[in-house]
C-alpha cells in the first residue's frame, strides 16, 4: 500500500506510521458516537455539508504536509476521518428525508453499490499509483474521492 512511501516521506518508522491509523480509528469512533448521542439536535443537512467541507479542507491540507510536518498530517487526517465517519452515517438519514417506501430502499442500494464499486476503484487506482511514478498524495487525493 501507500505506507512505504509515507514513511519515506516523512522519514519516519513502523510505530510511528500506525500512529495515524490508530488517531483516526479513536476519531472515526468518537464521531459515530457524537452523532448518536447528538445528532438530533442539529440539522442534518448543514451536518453533512459541513462534514464533507471539514473533509475536503482538511484532507487538502494534509496533502500539503512538507516531510517535517508529520503531526499536522496526522492531525488533519484525523478530522478528516471524523467528518467521514460523520458523513456516512448522515448520508442515509438525508436520503430518507427525501425518499419513502420502495424509493429509498433503491436508493440506499444505490448507495451501497457506488461506494462498493468506489471502494474497489480505489483500492486498484492506489495499487497502480503505488508502482508508478506519481507522488505519493496522489493515492491520498484520488482514493477517497472515489
Amino acid at each position: 500500500g501507500i505506507l512505504p512511501l509515507i514513511q519515506s516521506h516523512f522519514s519516519i518508522n513502523d510505530s510511528t506510521t500506525t500512529l495515524s491509523k490508530t488517531c483516526s480509528s479513536i476519531a472515526s469512533t468518537v464521531s459515530l458516537s457524537l452523532m448518536l448521542i447528538y445528532g438530533q439536535r442539529f440539522e442534518k443537512r448543514s451536518l453533512l455539508l459541513l462534514s464533507s467541507s471539514l473533509y475536503g479542507i482538511c484532507n487538502g491540507i494534509s496533502l500539503l504536509s512538507g516531510p517535517k510536518q508529520y503531526w499536522l498530517f496526522v492531525s488533519t487526517r484525523t478530522i478528516a476521518s471524523f467528518s467521514t465517519s460523520a458523513f456516512s452515517v448522515l448520508l442515509p438519514v438525508v436520503f430518507a428525508d427525501f425518499s419513502s417506501d420502495r424509493y429509498l430502499g433503491r436508493v440506499l442500494m444505490a448507495n451501497a453499490f457506488v461506494t462498493l464499486i468506489g471502494s474497489m476503484l480505489s483500492t486498484s487506482l492506489s495499487s497502480f499509483i503505488v508502482i508508478s511514478s506519481l507522488p505519493w498524495q496522489s493515492t491520498l487525493l484520488i482514493g477517497p474521492s472515489l
